[in-house]
């Protein structure tokens, strides 16, 4: 991928951390980590002023939900979540279930995934 889109080799990072470390030399970052380790990236971007895309879900628990928003509103920094299931089958055959009327006239739509505090 660096070389296809011709990144420098000075911006080729192993970690998360080790771009932390580097001076910001970018707008935004999209933070793809595993669900369990949303916390520490978001908070050291967003302090680094970043503009951040998160990867749903934005913490696995209600702290560490609380630990972003709070780092997200003192930066001021934008923030969204990035909700990925639209590549799913189920929710590629919902779609199409939808687009083809096969189940009628749709007024609303919900999809939730509850966070599980885990204390």
């Amino acid at each position: 991928m660096a070389e296809l889109h011709k990144i420098p080799e000075e911006n080729i990072f192993k970690t998360w951390e080790e771009m932390a470390k580097k001076e910001k030399f970018a707008d935004a970052v999209i933070i793809g980590t595993q669900d369990q380790m949303h916390v520490e990236p978001t908070i050291a971007f967003a302090d680094l002023k970043y503009h951040i895309l998160l990867e749903k879900p934005i913490a696995i628990t209600k702290e560490g939900c609380e630990k972003i928003i709070s780092s997200i509103e003192k930066n001021q920094v934008l923030f969204s979540t990035g909700h990925v299931l639209r590549y799913t089958p189920m929710t590629q055959t919902v779609k199409k279930m939808v687009e083809e009327k096969v189940i009628g006239d749709i007024l609303n739509i919900q999809h939730l995934e509850p966070v599980i505090d885990r204390k």
